[in-house]
């Protein structure tokens, strides 16, 4: 078990090395196999304490397990209802292309044809490479300003236009998670 467990962190390791971002079936078979020694570790820490230890313990696992069972109903994370508002407002817009750098709306707007090759950032290449009208679909997690300086530094800020923002209750605008962009050509047209 733990060969195969090595096996795959060896495969993992390799592939990040050559290709610079990490497949994800790779690293859920990681985790599946380590995982098959999560059983084995509590029966050996079990069969370690006596009685009434062994009772705490069992209570204890209980409780995990219970709010592991709760958390897959109720999540109790940050809400990611603004990357939903994100894709209804794409899917209004249907007949344009898109540039994104999450997963999620690159699967949901259809437009990606290889959506699971998705990029954590956008890089001026592929931006400049889209024609007008295109959206942009950024994940930020920073300030409008910040990422307005980000646009600068790059030479990129009088290529796109302004477009959405997402959460949209959201009044102050520092809270910006999803913030869409219109490719525009540089004279603004």
């Amino acid at each position: 078990l733990a060969t195969y467990a090595g096996l795959n962190l060896l495969i993992l390791m390799i592939f990040v090395f050559a290709t610079r971002f990490s497949s994800n079936r790779y690293s859920v078979l990681l985790c599946i196999i380590v995982l098959l020694f999560v059983p084995i570790v509590i029966r050996m820490k079990f069969l370690e304490y006596d009685l009434n230890r062994q009772k705490a313990f069992v209570i204890a696992m209980s409780l995990v397990f219970f709010f592991c069972f709760i958390d897959s109903f109720f999540s109790f994370g940050r809400s990611k209802s603004f990357i939903t508002e994100a894709n209804l407002w794409i899917k209004d817009h249907p007949s344009v292309p898109i540039l994104t750098n999450n997963y999620s709306i690159a699967y949901e707007s259809g437009r990606i044809k290889n959506y699971d090759q998705t990029k954590p950032f956008i890089n001026r290449d592929d931006l400049m490479r889209l024609p007008d009208k295109a959206l942009v679909a950024v994940e930020y997690e920073g300030t409008l300003s910040e990422l307005e300086a980000i646009l600068v530094e790059n030479g990129v800020q009088n290529y796109v236009a302004f477009s959405a923002i997402f959460p949209r209750e959201s009044s102050e605008l520092n809270a910006a998670k999803i913030v869409i962009f219109e490719r525009i050509s540089e004279s603004g047209e």
